[in-house]
């Protein structure tokens, strides 16, 4: 059965987003970010930060999102991040298993402007 929904398609993606684990010891400080401050990639890419919070696992959202980004389940992403964090000395204990950060980040031109490319006629009402 196909359901017809009042939404046409999205065409650009005007922020993105990471998941990053969340422990005693491992990015803890991100918390303290705010809007405007900016991030560096291990690329060397910079953004600006939109937002940053936390997200916790139980929720459907936090699967969806991690499918969206990486492609693979919560499950797979946490075993990862507890790999990594034996990997960084950390121990596997070091990854809380019950939420995680989220950094929201743009583009200079995307967050320096009151205005935006979105058309409101494009998504009717």
């Amino acid at each position: 059965m196909i359901y017809k929904i009042n939404h046409v398609s999205p065409k650009n993606v005007y922020a993105d987003f990471i998941m990053l684990p969340l422990g005693i010891r491992m990015n803890r400080e991100l918390l303290s970010y705010k809007k405007g401050d900016r991030i560096k990639m291990l690329d060397g890419n910079t953004y600006l930060i939109l937002g940053v919070g936390t997200i916790q696992f139980n929720s459907t959202l936090a699967s969806a999102l991690c499918f969206l980004r990486y492609g693979i389940t919560l499950k797979r992403l946490l075993m990862l991040w507890g790999q990594n964090a034996i990997a960084y000395g950390y121990g596997k204990k070091a990854v809380n298993q019950e939420e995680c950060l989220i950094v929201v980040y743009g583009s200079k031109d995307s967050t320096e402007t009151n205005n935006s490319n979105w058309n409101h006629s494009d998504y009717p009402l």
